[in-house]
């Protein structure tokens, strides 16, 4: 049965568009926010990866491929970029192996000033970056990938900005880059003294935990 798969339990506490696809690259379950990406490719019904991937602009501006994985990254006819991630391969000793397939529209978020994470949390020009991709959605190798670095350089920058920021998960930091984007511009309205920028970060972290 599908519910002994852990690959549902994902997708289904996942807050980007997803679903399970099976051996045949058929959709067969999905959460509420996939059927709402397909809605707006076409009216006709899309019920495969195939097809999917004919709705989709044929130019990838980035393709990787780890074995049977891979993530795409895709630029729309009106400048949108769109992340499709294949992923988290699940196999059931009597059942088929089943693929989890995200897609994040990678404009779409909302996303902080890097002046104001560096601000904030004394964040590098570069640790800022990461923080603002962790807030898009991406996992650790779809960093890599848009920075052009290692998985291993994407961890270590990662290990400084939990202790900066006071988080510990790259969802805990998503959140908090996200709440970040909905305060004041304080790259232009902070004062340069050590005691605005702790306050406004810790009302961040306290806002993210609410």
């Amino acid at each position: 049965m599908l519910s002994d798969y852990p690959i549902l339990r994902l997708m289904n506490n996942l807050s980007v568009p997803a679903a399970i696809v099976d051996e045949d690259d058929q959709f067969i379950q999905s959460n509420r926010g996939f059927g709402k990406f397909l809605q707006t490719l076409s009216s006709v019904p899309i019920k495969s990866l195939t097809q999917l991937l004919a709705c989709l602009p044929s130019g990838d501006i980035k393709l990787l491929r780890k074995g049977a994985d891979w993530f795409r990254i895709i630029e729309t006819e009106i400048g949108e970029r769109i992340v499709l991630q294949y992923f988290s391969r699940a196999k059931s000793v009597f059942g088929p192996t089943l693929r989890l397939l995200t897609v994040i529209e990678f404009d779409s978020h909302p996303v902080p000033k890097r002046s104001t994470l560096r601000r904030l949390f004394s964040l590098s020009a570069a640790e800022a970056n990461i923080c603002i991709l962790v807030s898009r959605g991406l996992s650790v190798t779809m960093i890599a990938l848009e920075t052009n670095t290692t998985e291993h350089t994407v961890r270590a920058h990662l290990k400084h900005i939990f202790q900066k920021t006071g988080t510990s998960t790259q969802g805990a930091l998503a959140h908090l880059a996200r709440r970040c984007s909905l305060l004041p511009c304080l790259g232009d309205a902070i004062q340069e003294t050590a005691g605005v920028p702790i306050t406004f970060a810790q009302r961040a972290r306290e806002s993210s935990k609410a």
